[in-house]
């Protein structure tokens, strides 16, 4: 059986990818015919450097529709970004707020405070400025901060 064939069946009878938040791992030998038989429809890559994007392209018919990277305001990639971009890719940057780290620093407490906004919202336009897809991950303690940004 392969990857593509494996399903979970909901309650009111629809079959869905069996995957985990999003994420539907597969072999590489596989992708590219399952992009020719329209069981995808694009590919992401996670933290794939210029090396990984440019080999992926050469040795591939397959090009990534987004690339997942670490940006936040302590660690901007920018030749990175700019290469990713400059391809026609989506860089999606998972981390923005640093793991919380920006949310003590008064250099960063002090410019969020000039536009009167939180650390959190500082640091998600941050990435949003540099034209990427933020992606935020809701843990326990950050809830409030987040619903505060929203």
């Amino acid at each position: 059986m392969s990857i593509f064939d494996e399903t979970l069946t909901m309650n009111n009878g629809l079959k869905i990818p069996k995957m985990a938040l999003g994420i539907w791992e597969i072999p590489d030998d596989q992708t590219p015919k399952a992009v020719e038989e329209g069981k995808l429809r694009t590919i992401g890559v996670p933290s794939f450097e210029k090396e990984d994007l440019d080999n992926l392209m050469q040795n591939s018919s397959t090009k990534p529709a987004v690339n997942q990277i670490l940006v936040h305001i302590g660690e901007t990639p920018m030749n990175l970004i700019d290469y990713i971009q400059g391809n026609d890719i989506v860089v999606e940057a998972f981390s923005p707020i640093a793991h919380g780290a920006p949310l003590n620093d008064p250099k960063i407490k002090k410019m969020a405070d000039k536009y009167g906004v939180t650390v959190s919202q500082l640091c998600i336009r941050y990435d949003w400025q540099l034209n990427c897809v933020v992606l935020i991950f809701i843990k326990k303690l950050a809830l409030n901060l987040l619903l505060i940004s929203i």
